[in-house]
């Protein structure tokens, strides 16, 4: 037996990988050939309500797929909201696009199927429907979230179904509480996505829509971070008043306190139960911080006083006067820098 030579050798390892590579490419266009190929489309009319303490959102629009079926070529018509789903049913195959991160029914009106003569079918169905979220509220209530609309068809999985993305266009959106602009809509296919985190489900191609918002903070800043600010302002006063007055200066500041105690209480109903702070909760635990300051010091001049150290008093309540106010609110604006920046 002869062996080949080495530049012989050479040239039959590229013919083969040349082959190798040319079969793997008809295999490929084999296979997107007999792939079914969807086309969905989303119109959205309003995005009516923004749940931050249960992480929901409800949209309402219009859902538009589009398919290929050579079956359908001598079955040509068009059906209205009341027969769409009883000719659907009839058809061997249908996409039935489902909503992923869907929480509750899908509320659907104004359905319309069409079948064409070429064979390409046409489905539209207006839907009202409310959406799961996950809010990511660290720097709340200077946050911006992603709201996904999650689309996925249930009729076949990613090797049986080429998904594309026909449409994604919204209406005229206005939310109070939310920020939107022309660039917070946007959209793309997935794949190799296991549908509700089923670990043996096949892989699925999935339409991803995604609206981008900022959240209005002004109502936030007016009745809630403002009034703080007063209220810790106002509770300083202890530090003009006499040193002798323990019980009036402790009285202030404990009543400033509760105060925030109450605010706490009306942030934590608006938000999740979430595992991290939040910057509005850093910033009412830094003011509890500082008033509990305010009553050490309180406690410390009123020893001082009682020893006759009245240097040592004035010492104190002049630094207390300058050092409180300005380490708090400087303290304030560098954790918003942090949160907002980082």
């Amino acid at each position: 037996m002869t062996l080949l030579n080495f530049p012989t050798a050479i040239l039959l390892f590229f013919i083969m990988l040349i082959s190798v590579q040319t079969n793997q490419a008809m295999a490929s266009d084999t296979d997107q050939q007999e792939r079914q190929t969807v086309r969905l489309g989303l119109r959205l009319i309003d995005v009516s309500r923004i749940d931050s303490k249960t992480e929901t959102f409800t949209v309402e629009g219009i859902l538009y797929v589009d398919w290929h079926d050579a079956n359908q070529k001598n079955q040509t018509g068009e059906w209205g909201e009341a027969t769409t789903d009883l000719r659907l049913e009839k058809m061997d195959w249908w996409p039935a696009p489902e909503f992923e991160n869907a929480r509750g029914i899908r509320e659907r009106s104004g359905m319309l199927l069409g079948i064409y003569d070429d064979g390409s079918i046409e489905y539209e169905e207006r839907f009202s429907l409310t959406l799961s979220t996950d809010l990511f509220l660290r720097q709340f209530p200077f946050d911006s979230q992603t709201l996904p609309i999650k689309l996925i068809i249930g009729g076949g999985p990613e090797d049986q179904i080429k998904l594309e993305i026909s449409e994604f266009s919204p209406g005229l959106i206005k939310m109070p509480e939310w920020e939107f602009s022309s660039d917070s809509f946007t959209h793309k296919i997935e794949t190799g996505i296991k549908p509700y985190g089923a670990e043996f489900s096949p892989l699925f191609s999935r339409a991803l829509f995604a609206i981008d918002i900022e959240r209005h903070w002004g109502y936030y800043f007016w009745r809630i971070i403002l009034p703080l600010l007063i209220i810790i302002t106002v509770s300083w006063s202890v530090f003009w008043m006499r040193q002798n007055e323990l019980g009036d200066r402790l009285g202030i500041s404990f009543t400033a306190l509760l105060t925030i105690v109450a605010f706490n209480f009306i942030v934590a109903d608006t938000l999740p139960r979430i595992s991290y702070l939040s910057l509005l909760d850093v910033l009412i635990t830094i003011t509890y911080l500082w008033i509990g300051i305010s009553i050490v010091l309180s406690v410390i001049i009123y020893k001082l006083d009682e020893a006759k150290l009245e240097s040592k008093v004035k010492q104190f309540n002049r630094i207390a006067r300058v050092f409180v106010p300005l380490s708090y609110y400087l303290t304030c604006a560098v954790l918003v820098f942090i949160f907002t920046i980082f």
